[in-house]
């Protein structure tokens, strides 16, 4: 993940200690829309505003058709 990541296995760490690999159970329900962090899309909703605040984007972005958990859900049901 570090040499995707474009860092050392080192300076990995860091990033190491917050990321958090779903097993496919998991990445179907975070797909799906909620209203706490355990879904992507709750989490889109929040940051979407910060992002606004802090100058790093001029608008919201369209978060329509951002999440797609189709493959996922093939993979679960033996079709993907």
């Amino acid at each position: 993940m570090a040499k995707r990541a474009g860092v050392s296995t080192a300076e990995y760490q860091d990033f190491a200690v917050g990321t958090k690999i779903f097993t496919a159970t998991q990445a179907q329900a975070a797909f799906k829309d909620g209203t706490d962090t355990t879904s992507l899309l709750y989490v889109a909703r929040q940051i979407n505003p910060f992002l606004v605040k802090a100058g790093l984007t001029k608008k919201p972005a369209s978060l329509k058709g951002l999440l797609d958990g189709s493959y996922t859900d093939k993979y679960l049901a033996g079709t993907g």
